[in-house]
C-alpha cells in the first residue's frame, strides 16, 4: 500500500517531535545543536554536535529514535520526479527556533561515503526525472553498472520542503515530558517511519491498514496513558515497539 504523503502540518509535527528528541539529549547549558543525517540507499551516517556555554562544540551520541525519524523524514519529503534529500542539517537554538536544510543535488560528504551501489538503490527507492539527476550522480551510477535503471516517463528508478522553520518546544533543557497528544503524535510518527499510512477512527482508535488495504481498528488508549510523562527518547523507543507489534 503506497502511503499518502503527509500535509504541511503533519510534516511540521514530525519535525517538532524530532527536535524534542534531539534537545532532550543536550546538556542543560547548551546553546545550539546541529544534527546531520546523510542517507543514500542502504548507507546512513548521523552526527550530533552541540555548542556549550563556553562556545566550544562537542560531538554527542545520537539519541535513540532519531535515525528512524530521519529515515521517515526522507521518505515523506520525496516528490515525484524530483527525488528526496540525501543529506539534512537540522539546527536547533536554545531559544527554541530551528532551521532545516535539505540537500537534493550536492554529493554527500562525511567520514564515510556511500558505495556506488547505494546511489543505484537510492534511485530505485526515490526515482528522479533525468533532468533532476546531477552529473556526479550519473557518474556514480555508471560505476555501479546502473545503466538499466531508467524507468518509464523519463524517470530514473522504479516507482516507489527545501527548508523549514519552527519551534520544537521552547527554551530550556528539552527534557519536558510528553503530553497525551504528543505521545499519540510520537506513535503516528513511528508508523510514518515504517511507511504506514494510519488514520483516526476516534481519539483512542487508530485505523491501521491491513495487507488488503482495509483499516483495522487499533486501541491506543493504553499507549497514550503509558507514554504520558515519558521523555521524548522513551516515547520514540516505545512507539517503535508498538508499531513492530501491530505491523509486520
Amino acid at each position: 500500500m503506497t502511503p499518502r504523503p503527509p500535509g504541511p502540518q503533519e510534516k511540521d509535527d514530525l519535525l517538532q517531535m524530532l527536535g524534542r528528541i534531539l534537545v532532550g539529549a543536550a546538556p542543560q547549558s547548551w546553546r545550539h545543536l546541529v544534527y546531520t543525517a546523510r542517507i543514500v540507499g542502504a548507507f546512513s551516517e548521523h552526527t550530533l554536535d552541540i555548542q556549550g556555554p563556553d562556545g566550544r562544540v562537542h560531538r554527542f551520541p545520537v539519541p535513540g529514535g532519531v535515525e528512524a525519524a530521519a529515515a521517515g523524514m526522507k521518505r515523506v519529503c520525496y516528490r515525484p520526479g524530483r527525488g528526496t534529500w540525501m543529506s539534512m542539517d537540522f539546527t536547533v537554538r536554545r531559544t527554541g527556533r530551528y532551521d532545516v536544510d535539505y540537500d537534493h543535488s550536492v554529493e554527500p560528504v562525511g567520514a564515510a561515503l556511500p558505495d556506488p551501489a547505494d546511489y543505484a538503490r537510492e534511485l530505485e527507492r526515490f526515482p528522479r526525472a533525468e533532468e533532476c539527476v546531477p552529473a556526479w550522480l550519473r557518474a556514480r551510477l555508471g560505476r555501479a553498472g546502473a545503466a538499466g535503471l531508467s524507468g518509464t516517463s523519463g524517470a530514473f528508478g522504479a516507482s516507489a520542503m527545501d527548508g523549514a522553520q519552527g519551534n520544537p518546544g521552547g527554551p530550556g533543557d528539552g527534557t519536558a515530558p510528553l503530553t497525551p497528544d504528543e505521545a499519540v503524535r510520537m506513535l503516528v510518527f513511528a508508523f510514518v517511519v515504517r511507511g504506514v499510512d494510519v488514520s483516526f477512527q476516534g481519539p483512542d482508535t487508530l485505523l491501521v491498514p491491513s495487507p488488503g488495504g482495509i483499516g483495522v481498528p487499533t486501541d491506543i488508549s493504553r499507549f497514550r496513558t503509558a507514554l504520558t510523562g515519558a521523555s521524548p527518547e522513551q516515547g520514540a523507543r516505545h512507539a517503535a515497539g508498538f508499531v513492530h507489534a501491530v505491523w509486520r
